[in-house]
This record gives C-alpha cells, structure tokens and sequence, in this order.
C-alpha cells in the first residue's frame, strides 16, 4: 500500500476537524513570517511548513525545525480587543492540552511561552501582530519537537530541548488537534478560569526566578 504524503494526511486531518482553510508547505523560512505577508488571508487559516530555514522565537531567538521530527503552525486570527492580551495564554493553554492528549505525558508552562514535559522544552510559543487600517491581524506560531532528531539536538539547546518521545509519525494528528483546540480555547475563552488553569499549569510557581529587562524605555 503506498504511503500516504504528509500534506494528505494533514489535509484530511483538518477537514475531519472542521478546520477549512490551510496552506501546507515543504518548506518556508518561518511561518509565521509567511503568514503575515499572506494577502487577504481570512480569520483561522492555519500555515503549516514541514520544515522551517528560520524559525524564530521570542527576544529574536531561533527556533530549531528540521524536517519531519516537528510540528511547525501558524494560526491567522482578527482578535477582538479584549482578547489580544490573552493570545498567548490561550495558545500556551492549548498547546499544553494537545501535548498531553497526544503524547499521554503531563504538560507544564514555563512564563510566558514555553511548553515543557519532563523538565525539557518541547514547545515554543511566538505571537505576533500586524496593524493595517486599524484593523488587527494576530499571528500565532507554535512549534513542537514531537520527535528527536537521528542527529539529536544542536549542543546549544542540548540541555534545554526535548521531545514528546512519539513513536511513530503523528504529525498530522498534533497539528490538526493543536489547531482545533487554539479554536476551542479562543471561543470558550474566559479570563478567570483561563488564568486559574494557567497558573495551576506554571512550571515556576514557588521558585526563584531572574527577570531580564527587554524594553528599557519605562520611566
């Protein structure tokens, strides 16, 4: 029986799932770079990229993606105001709940970002937005090492990176679930018991943490 092609299976994952609206890529740069050059691209259009040449994280690090051991998405969203502040909360939420229905492992948020099983970051977090004509167009990334590379991972990240240890190929099945799930958190959002759920997830609550100054403009 021939093997089914990854773009094939996503897409048929994502229909299962009510998600309508995909571009499937080999290979980007990152995506949600290509997301925000993405022309009159409509709410909830998911990108999705098998490998990602820059992929980028937050205070302009870099996200190691190589081919086949991740997941790399990128979720096009027209936030209302009072919900923008809590993007990545809801996404960081998400993530975590995908991990654990997939991976079967318990799921922790390091602040603000990351997503860590078994003291190993597995998932990084990145949104960003792009103003035009005062209307709001958020971009929500996530990458996710669901496996380790052959190679392992580049000493730099060596003691940092980890993986949710899947077996086999369950791509497909991660992203489309990660997707549906940023959409069930979006629209069942609730400030209270999101922030509740989000803080009994923190991997920091009760240690001594060092906070670094990003924006030294504050009087």
């Amino acid at each position: 029986m021939k093997k089914k092609r990854f773009d094939e299976k996503l897409s048929r994952k994502f229909l299962e799932e009510g998600i309508s609206r995909f571009v499937i890529l080999p290979e980007v740069d990152s995506t949600n770079t290509f997301a925000k050059n993405l022309e009159n691209a409509e709410e909830w259009t998911a990108i999705v990229a098998e490998r990602q040449l820059f992929g980028r994280g937050r205070q302009g690090k870099t996200f190691f993606s190589p081919e086949e051991t991740g997941a790399y998405v990128s979720v096009i969203l027209k936030p209302s105001k009072d919900k923008i502040p809590y993007l990545t909360v809801i996404t960081a939420l998400a993530t975590a709940k995908t991990v654990e229905e997939i991976s079967g492992n318990p799921a922790k948020i390091k602040w603000v970002n990351d997503v860590y099983v078994f003291d190993k970051k597995c998932a990084g977090i990145l949104c960003e937005s792009v103003v035009k004509e005062d209307e709001i167009t958020a971009i929500i990334g996530v990458g996710t090492n669901l496996m380790e590379p052959d190679d392992g991972f580049p000493d730099e990240i060596l003691g940092i990176a980890g993986s949710l240890n899947l077996l086999f190929d369950k791509r497909a099945e991660y992203i489309s679930a990660l997707v549906k799930n940023i959409r069930d958190e979006y629209y069942n959002f609730n400030k209270k018991d999101a922030l509740k759920r989000y803080r009994d997830a923190s991997n920091i609550v009760g240690k001594y943490i060092e906070v670094s100054a990003v924006d030294k403009g504050y009087d």
